[in-house]
């Protein structure tokens, strides 16, 4: 998984802006985006940003998109 995928920009009269979509992570599959909290949202951004597959890897990303309310072991989130 290359965060690149998920990259895109919009233009305003000061500039283009880059940011990172995580409906494509829907798109792909991967996860139903729709059905997370707002505050879950803003960690898979943070994920999807800082995806490296070092420090943030995808099954990281992954864990974190498919979000559940109760765990028997909650996931890590780096």
């Amino acid at each position: 998984m290359d965060n690149a995928d998920y990259r895109s920009q919009f233009e305003i009269k000061k500039g283009k802006y880059q940011f990172f979509d995580i409906t494509g992570l829907e798109k792909s599959g991967i996860a139903d985006i729709n059905r997370l909290p707002y505050s879950i949202k803003i960690l898979v951004e943070n994920l999807l940003r800082k995806l490296d597959g070092r420090v943030v890897r995808a099954e990281d990303l992954k864990n974190i998109a498919r979000w559940q309310r109760r765990y028997e072991a909650p996931p890590e989130i780096p």
